[in-house]
Formats: C-alpha cells, structure tokens, sequence
C-alpha cells in the first residue's frame, strides 16, 4: 500500500506541473498565416502589430493569460522562413529556440492556400514535440473544407480559426487542456507535490521501499533490510523534517515473525 501512495504522489508532480508551474505555449509558423493575430486573440487585447505585409514580427512577443484558471505564457515568435536579412535570422533562430523550451507549440498554417516548403521545413523541427496544427483563414474556405497534409504527418491534433473573426478560439483553448493536463484539473486537494525537492525525495523514498519489500520476500538479513527501510523513512524526513529515530524502527520490526 505504501508503495502505490509513494507512486501515486509522485504521479501527481507530473499531472500537476500546469497548474503549479504554468504552461509555455510558443505559436510558430511561416510569415503571414496570421500568428499575430492568433496571439491577440487569446490575450484578448491589440498585444502585437498585425498587417498584411509578411514578416511584421521580427522579434518574440510574451503574454500572459489564463486557461480554466491554469496560468499560461505565450510566445509569438517571427516567422520561421529561408532569409538572409540578419535581423531575420535572428528572430528565426529564436523561434526555434523557444520551440525547444515550450510545453506546446501551436504550429499554424494557412487555410487558403496549400502547404509551402517553408511549413514542412517547420514540420519537420517540431514533429517530435507536442504540438498543435492550427489551420487559421477558415473564413477564407467552406464550412466542410479538410486541409491537405501529408500522410507521413499522421494524425496530429488539430483545429480550424479565423483568428480575424475570433472563431474557433475556444475550441483551440479545449485541445490545449485535453493535451497538456488530459482535458481536467489535477485535484489540488489530494496531496499535489509542490516542488521538485519533494519529488526527488519521494523517489528516494519509493527506490528504498521497494528494496524493503523485495528483501523481506527474498528473506534478506534482517540487518540489511532495516537499512534499506532506514533510508526510505530518512527520505521522508528531507520533506517533513524529521529524522529516523531508533524506536521507531523497532516498533516497526517488532511485528515481524523473523525465521531461525
């Protein structure tokens, strides 16, 4: 049973990371396929410049925001394309460096017109990443319109916006939830570990009891077991603050039926 609690809790580092850290949500995408756009959308105010003339954002722009009451940061970086212009190649770089660092990447393309080399040249720096195809300029198409990608792409998640009349945005905001924290909040009322310290410790904890249960099975020396178990108890005492105490280890193995 301890053991199930021990894997448990340190599951919910995991589950819990978006709602004690945020997320990093970073939108990428060749020039003019309205990022801009995308981002003012969801910080719901004018944050960036938006015009028709390809390339405007030259350096990244950051936003806060909040989903469901999961703190967000997003990052609208320049559009990633082959340039020699030295600023450019700056704001390229960036981009991709932020794609790295991101929890999700919202890799936008545009609706109303066929995919170009410069989105499959971004495919392919961020298919093994998690990330979302957002298919922006649905107003520009029919209401049953499929965008055309290619099969080696598979299956990715994916959404259809008018980032211009502010359509499809929930729906975008929703795969966000289901992809990053499984379509739910983590429970904060049952035992959520705050810190990567706790986490640590609690693997330490789990490493050392499960070395207690397999030494008991095996019919270890006693000796050894108690070490082990030392160990486990003296990792939980790096959270709590306590430490092993002689009695206690005595109760403990004063339930055992030790052999001859």
């Amino acid at each position: 049973q301890a053991i199930n609690v021990l894997k448990k809790l340190i599951e919910q580092y995991d589950d819990s990371h978006a709602v004690r850290d945020g997320l990093k949500l970073v939108i990428v995408g060749r020039p003019n396929v309205g990022k801009s756009s995308l981002m003012n959308c969801l910080v719901k105010k004018d944050r960036a410049i938006v015009t028709s003339v390809p390339g405007t954002t030259r350096d990244f722009i950051e936003e806060h925001l909040s989903i469901e009451g999961i703190p967000v940061i997003i990052i609208d970086t320049a559009g990633i394309q082959e340039t020699k212009d030295p600023v450019e190649v700056i704001g390229v770089q960036k981009a991709r460096e932020y794609m790295d660092q991101a929890d999700l990447i919202l890799f936008m393309v545009d609706a109303s017109s066929s995919l170009l080399k410069e989105d499959k040249i971004i495919y392919q720096q961020l298919k093994d990443k998690p990330f979302i195809l957002v298919i922006n300029k649905s107003d520009l198409v029919d209401k049953d319109f499929k965008f055309e990608f290619p099969e080696s792409w598979g299956d990715p998640p994916r959404v259809k916006v008018s980032a211009l009349y502010r359509k499809g945005i929930e729906a975008l905001k929703t795969l966000i939830l289901e992809i990053c924290v499984g379509g739910k909040l983590p429970d904060s009322e049952n035992g959520i570990v705050p810190n990567l310290r706790h986490k640590i410790a609690l693997e330490g904890c789990l490493r050392s009891t499960l070395a207690v249960a397999e030494g008991v099975r095996i019919e270890r020396p006693l000796e050894l077991v108690v070490m082990d178990l030392k160990d486990a108890i003296d990792s939980l005492g790096g959270i709590t603050g306590a430490t092993t105490q002689e009695d206690i280890l005595d109760e403990i193995f004063s339930r055992f039926c030790v052999g001859k």
